[in-house]
């Protein structure tokens, strides 16, 4: 009997690395460093709806959002060139900048991804005031969670075409529903109509462009290492 061919087939779809050849490479996370950066992940999303409050309150108090959001971002850039001229990680990404970009391995149009962070506060500083946090929440994980699958399916990201297997989907769908029954008493306490119902399309729609990125950061993190 011949050997089975190794070579993937059609049906099969790509050939996904082997936990051995996924351990082998020099960049995998140990289980750690992965329980860490989740850590940190959830972290990060826990202080959100705290940024969010604060950039909405200064709007208010200034009557400006774009100078709300202004602020937010002047500091995020000063912690940011810190990090990036204070640490040696931080300096070896910075010389490769230039080479990835003469490689063509980055491309001068992933720095929409900045743009995109801005529009993400300006949203929170213009509509958080009337919408309320949860609101606006509720808007920007929809979009995120349909905009992730969205990028996985299509295969943007550098890690390639993820399936939307029905486990995907269900925690998709547990994770729209946790969030919505977490904020469902705020809900009712807001208001209604046509106008409030553009309004939340603003955050919304934010979620859905942070899913773009996500992938222009990540494929500039795997260039500059």
């Amino acid at each position: 009997m011949p050997p089975e061919s190794s070579a993937p087939s059609a049906e099969r779809g790509p050939a996904r690395p082997r936990p051995a050849d996924v351990a082998a490479r020099p960049d995998a996370p140990s289980p750690r460093a992965t329980a860490l950066l989740f850590a940190l992940a959830v972290a990060a999303g826990s202080v959100m709806p705290l940024q969010g409050r604060i950039n909405s309150r200064l709007a208010h108090l200034t009557g400006d959002p774009v100078l709300a959001a202004l602020c937010s971002f002047a500091a995020g850039l000063v912690v940011m060139v810190l990090v990036s001229v204070l640490t040696p990680r931080g300096r070896r990404g910075l010389a490769r900048i230039r080479p990835a970009l003469a490689a063509g391995s980055v491309r001068p149009w992933y720095a929409v991804a900045g743009v995109i962070g801005g529009l993400l506060v300006l949203t929170q500083s213009a509509t958080i005031g009337p919408l309320g946090v949860a609101v606006f929440k509720v808007a920007v994980v929809t979009g995120q969670v349909v905009g992730g699958m969205v990028v996985d399916r299509l295969g943007l990201s550098p890690a390639g075409v993820q399936r939307l297997t029905p486990r995907r989907l269900t925690g998709a769908a547990l994770a729209l529903a946790a969030v919505a029954l977490v904020v469902w008493p705020s809900l009712g306490e807001v208001g209604g109509g046509p106008g409030w119902a553009l309004l939340a399309l603003l955050p919304l729609l934010a979620g859905l462009a942070t899913a773009g990125q996500q992938v222009f950061n990540a494929r500039q993190t795997t260039a500059y290492g």
